[in-house]
């Protein structure tokens, strides 16, 4: 079978292994969807995995909205992980340092997908900057909304708002790559790190920003509960956590059941992700585009009061 990249097409060789048929490959393919841990289903396969294949193939969802999606397909109740350590497989399990030494400077989603998650990451801040300056001076909200915030798995670019009302105060970027980190002019603080080596950001105090993000980045994390419970730890109480991507991923290093269910499907993974990781307020969410890629947001709340003493 063949996948379209941006700039060329991939296809499966001999023992599943992608090879490129055109120049400049080394991009996000588009994912097609379905190939044939926690507790284990019947067949040796996840509880995740095994509802993933029965709820989500091509045309199950067809004209439903990603709005609804959670109450169609209700996440897993708190506690109870469904997934398995085959879950998180790749292709290419090698070392991801090795993947990542050569910057990619490159755009890795169309100017459409960008643009929805710009604007929506701008009218995301704007409303939590202006409820948290109200909450704090007990009256009306001010005029610009300053937001402290993590860019997870970051790259050259963050894809931040140039909106006059948000002001960004602290805008760490976490990344494999340094060139790529030292190249975006959005980042005050770089952590270069591999969070499948050491999944935590030991760095950064807790309850001191107000978001984090993470950009076609999430179906590369094979630790995804331990990163997110340290994203929960570093937000204020009320701070938010907002898991964007599209279909397009490099084929050798996302996780199996990633690659192997819908975007719908994929939808539903980030924000289990979210749930057992302790968020509140969890939303799965379509962006609308004007191009060829979609945006998924998978996104979660720290509860304000059971985190406001921690």
């Amino acid at each position: 079978s063949s996948v379209r990249t941006e700039q060329g097409f991939m296809t499966r060789g001999v023992g599943g292994v992608w090879v490129a048929l055109m120049a400049g490959c080394g991009r996000h393919v588009v994912a097609a969807g379905a190939r044939g841990g926690s507790t284990a289903a019947a067949g040796g396969k996840s509880d995740a995995a095994t509802f993933l294949k029965k709820s989500f193939h091509h045309g199950s969802d067809d004209g439903s909205p990603a709005a609804t999606l959670l109450v169609r397909h209700p996440l897993p109740e708190r506690g109870n992980w469904p997934f398995m350590s085959a879950d998180f497989a790749r292709e290419d399990e090698k070392a991801d340092g090795e993947f990542y030494v050569s910057p990619r400077l490159v755009q890795h989603i169309d100017g459409g997908a960008r643009a929805a998650w710009t604007q929506y990451l701008g009218e995301t801040f704007l409303r939590q900057g202006a409820e948290a300056s109200t909450v704090a001076v007990g009256g009306p909200s001010p005029a610009v909304s300053s937001v402290d915030i993590l860019d997870l798995c970051s790259s050259w670019v963050s894809h931040l708002p140039l909106n006059p009302q948000v002001r960004f105060g602290r805008v760490i970027g976490q990344g494999m790559n340094p060139a790529e980190l030292d190249a975006n002019p959005n980042l005050t603080e770089v952590i270069v790190r591999d969070l499948n080596k050491e999944p935590n950001l030991k760095e950064i105090p807790s309850n001191s920003l107000d978001a984090v993000i993470c950009t076609v980045s999430i179906d590369y994390l094979i630790h995804p509960q331990e990163v997110l419970a340290e994203a929960l730890r570093v937000l204020k109480p009320g701070g938010s956590v907002h898991l964007g991507f599209s279909n397009r991923y490099f084929p050798t290093k996302v996780i199996a059941v990633w690659r192997d269910t819908t975007d719908y499907g994929r939808l539903w993974i980030a924000a289990t992700y979210l749930q057992h990781a302790g968020f509140t307020m969890v939303e799965a969410k379509e962006l609308p585009t004007t191009e060829t890629d979609p945006y998924f947001v998978a996104s979660g709340v720290k509860n304000p009061i059971s985190h406001a003493e921690l």
